[in-house]
């Protein structure tokens, strides 16, 4: 490119961000939206008045309480006296998506084609496709490339521009709204030999296809693709939990692009939502929550403390302050749950205990509250003989806790804890179920079993046998059936002075 071409594409540029910028004064002077519904949740329910306000709108709740019903009928009714609009007109411009039903009907069509191509294919299957594809009101979300593309064609028509001054324009809008969630660089140009248009994205350094995104990177991106794409044709957006397979991270940011977005270019979003930003401070005067009443449904600004408890889980209760609770502590399992709760009812701590579902959930977990402002909350792994990575701890909350043993198990096949349960001798039992553990099950147990034969004692042993399986095999030799209540009843059996100062040092964090 010439010096001339260059300070050509300079103009052109700054002339394009002059229209957007006189565009969006032209919006905010003359920007509609909707000011009520009149929507009945349920047949047999009253008719309800549901008022919407400009901006970002959030409508939460448990399930089949009418939410997504409440979209659809917004969308097929535009133009009906049901719809109010803030100018007295009689229809909006509305686009509705939902990033499920979307990868429903995608995944639907390929089978379709799949069966149409297949001769034994019975109509009867064919149908049953066909009634996952329609219509329900929601529309088609194109891949990342096509909204790009189809938008600097677009241009390129409009304002009868060249293809390559189209790019850098569409470049520099999408890239505007994409970098208010991830710090991407996007590189979107015509390639002058093929005559096709070329798009990624710089992450970290690394430049990435947009095939090459992660599941959580693409549901987003595509998203604020379709919003940008549709500036200047819609007014009102639907969104049908978009926070499907995200990260409570990434949830964040895709509400805070939300609230940015509506605000930034006066447009109406309207999400129906399970995500617990809903219960956010910054949300408090965009929310409206479903819950059933009886075989009714009542419509809230403010959500009871079972709904709280069913969407949001005792980690927003934390964050709003309305947990009874001191602390709160997200372990993997119920075993970890179990001797902390008896911990902490014998030390009378107001704990909550939350299982995660294993380490990685926990760490995740760990690594959103990182930035948060929040002290008392607590995040416990076992050892499983994998010590945190130099990594890991950087993305983890300072409140990250390990136990210096395989898991909590191993704590309870203490031979001095045992002796509080049974008085006698425990170190030649707990060998025998040692050498008794299926190598298969426990790689690490051939070595522990060849400890043993070269006369090493027990308790060095329990930081790094899994102790689950050892435990489970004392019960069955107890006659324990309840491997959980035996758990409790060790635990009741320890003195209190003892209990985190000597049994249970690295959770002397719940006393703290």
């Amino acid at each position: 490119m010439g010096i001339c071409d260059a300070v050509r594409s300079r103009i052109r540029l700054h002339e394009f961000l002059e229209r957007v910028r006189l565009r969006q004064l032209i919006i905010r002077n003359m920007s509609k939206h909707i000011t009520q519904v009149n929507f009945q949740p349920w047949e047999g329910t009253p008719q309800r008045e549901i008022n919407f306000s400009k901006g970002l709108n959030i409508i939460s709740g448990s399930n089949g309480t009418g939410k997504t019903k409440l979209l659809q009928f917004i969308h097929n009714n535009n133009g009906n006296v049901n719809i109010e609009i803030n100018d007295g007109t009689n229809s909006i411009n509305i686009s509705a998506f939902s990033p499920q039903r979307n990868a429903q009907k995608v995944l639907a069509q390929q089978a379709m084609t799949f069966f149409r191509q297949d001769v034994n294919a019975t109509q009867t299957t064919i149908n049953a496709f066909k009634n996952v594809i329609a219509d329900d009101g929601f529309q088609t979300l194109k891949s990342i490339s096509e909204y790009f593309v189809y938008s600097a064609e677009e241009k390129v028509k409009a304002d009868d521009i060249k293809p390559s001054e189209s790019a850098a324009e569409i470049k520099t809008l999408f890239e505007s709204a994409i970098r208010r969630i991830f710090d991407f660089e996007v590189k979107f140009d015509l390639n002058k030999d093929s005559r096709i248009y070329d798009l990624s994205f710089v992450k970290n350094g690394a430049q990435l296809s947009p095939q090459q995104l992660s599941h959580g990177e693409n549901a987003i991106m595509v998203l604020v693709c379709a919003l940008i794409f549709g500036l200047d044709s819609t007014e009102v957006f639907l969104i049908d939990e978009p926070e499907i397979h995200l990260n409570w991270s990434l949830e964040e940011k895709l509400f805070e692009f939300f609230d940015w977005f509506a605000t930034e270019h006066e447009k109406q979003i309207i999400i129906v939502t399970h995500s617990r930003v809903a219960f956010m401070e910054g949300y408090r005067n965009k929310r409206q929550f479903f819950e059933r009443n009886g075989a009714d449904v009542s419509i809230s600004d403010s959500p009871s403390e079972d709904l709280t408890r069913l969407i949001a889980g005792d980690t927003v209760q934390l964050l709003q302050g309305i947990t009874t609770k001191t602390k709160l502590v997200y372990v993997e399992d119920n075993a970890a749950k179990t001797v902390l709760d008896a911990i902490c009812k014998r030390l009378s701590l107001e704990v909550d205990v939350e299982i995660a579902g294993d380490r990685q959930k926990v760490l995740n977990i760990s690594n959103a509250f990182k930035n948060r402002q929040i002290e008392n909350v607590y995040f416990l792994i076992d050892n499983d003989n994998k010590p945190l990575t130099p990594d890991e701890k950087a993305r983890s909350h300072k409140n990250t806790v390990q136990l210096e043993r395989y898991c909590i198990e191993n704590y309870l096949l203490d031979p001095e804890i045992l002796q509080k349960y049974k008085n006698q001798d425990w170190e030649e039992p707990l060998k025998q179920h040692i050498r008794s553990i299926a190598v298969k099950k426990s790689p690490m147990i051939k070595l522990a079993q060849i400890a043993l034969e070269n006369g090493v004692s027990v308790l060095p042993l329990l930081d790094v046998v899994d102790g689950s399986e050892v435990f489970k095999m004392l019960s069955e030799t107890e006659g324990q059936s309840q491997k959980y209540d035996f758990m409790t009843q060790i635990v009741n059996l320890i003195p209190e002075d003892e209990m985190l100062h000597t049994k249970f040092t690295e959770l002397d964090f719940l006393q703290v």
